[in-house]
């Protein structure tokens, strides 16, 4: 008994004195790992080559998931969610990429079944567009998916956005808030900047309406394609924020046009992706070459 009693004050007795070690609660940081890339759905070479990097990347990184951001099947997009081009130009493409793969339409998709992109969710469980716009949470981030291509063709699509993202947007409450968009707010490209379309002044000012109402000021990181190159952007003064552009899945490339006077950090007419990093409070943005190669990074911290 006086041995156990010995155990137990040899235990306890630091305690009292003070001198046992106080060891603070382990706490897991943040830490989100993923893949962006847009203008993808050629099944040519190109979109092969980004294809193998990007499962080189994720395997490398560990990446949790991929985010796509529209123009999924060129010239044309699928028919139903047995249309061949799911096999040729995702499941076969992307087969050692085991992730999943968050999914926004583009205006090549709309030249199909938008409700077959939807519904292939059921399908097969890699792919994820529970609606053509919808948002969803990983940790401490947001991310709220557009759907661009209405927004700039239809007044009534733009009237159910836009009551959606009023709700929306008040309710998140992640420290970081991450938009997905076909259609860019800004971009040094052919399409260039919403308003200016194209260098036509007045296209697409009804989607600015929705971004500059609900999006801008809030929005830490704009997601964007339709452009097919690699773009880094600094927000003007009105939407700041940091807005990249990766376009390069495989679509043909499209030179620099430099009409709006953007803040340009970054361009290159390639094929290739982006790899994002969140760690709590900070992230890593890299611009990736469909070689592999890192060719621009930007880090920052809240």
């Amino acid at each position: 008994m006086a041995k156990y009693t010995l155990i137990i004050l040899s235990t306890i007795l630091p305690l009292f004195l003070g001198l046992a070690s106080y060891r603070e609660p382990v706490i897991t940081p943040t830490d989100i790992r993923f893949i962006v890339l847009g203008d993808m759905g050629t099944g040519d070479s190109n979109q092969k080559a980004v294809a193998k990097a990007v499962a080189k990347k994720c395997k490398l990184e560990d990446c949790q998931f991929v985010v796509l951001l529209g123009d999924n099947f060129y010239k044309d997009g699928v028919e139903s969610t047995s249309d061949r081009q799911w096999k040729t130009k995702f499941a076969t493409m992307f087969r050692n990429t085991p992730v999943p793969f968050y999914a926004v339409l583009g205006n090549h998709d709309r030249r199909g079944s938008t409700q077959a992109q939807i519904d292939y969710s059921k399908v097969n469980s890699k792919w994820i567009m529970p609606n053509n716009y919808y948002n969803f949470s990983k940790d401490n981030v947001d991310f709220i998916a557009v759907d661009s291509h209405k927004l700039l063709v239809r007044e009534k699509h733009r009237i159910q956005q836009d009551q959606y993202y009023k709700e929306l947007m008040p309710s998140l409450n992640g420290d970081w808030k991450i938009l997905l968009t076909h259609h860019p707010y800004i971009s040094d490209s052919w399409h260039g900047n919403m308003g200016n379309y194209e260098g036509t002044t007045g296209r697409g000012l009804g989607s600015k309406a929705i971004f500059n109402d609900h999006f801008c000021g809030k929005i830490d990181l704009y997601l964007q394609a339709h452009d097919h190159n690699l773009q880094v952007l600094k927000g003007p003064k009105s939407c700041p924020g940091t807005f990249v552009v990766s376009g390069g899945g495989g679509g043909r490339l499209y030179d620099q046009k430099s009409r709006d006077a953007n803040q340009v950090e970054f361009f290159k007419q390639t094929f290739g992706f982006t790899y994002i990093q969140i760690i709590d409070s900070c992230i890593a943005i890299e611009m990736i070459k469909n070689d592999g190669k890192i060719l621009h990074t930007k880090n920052y911290c809240k």
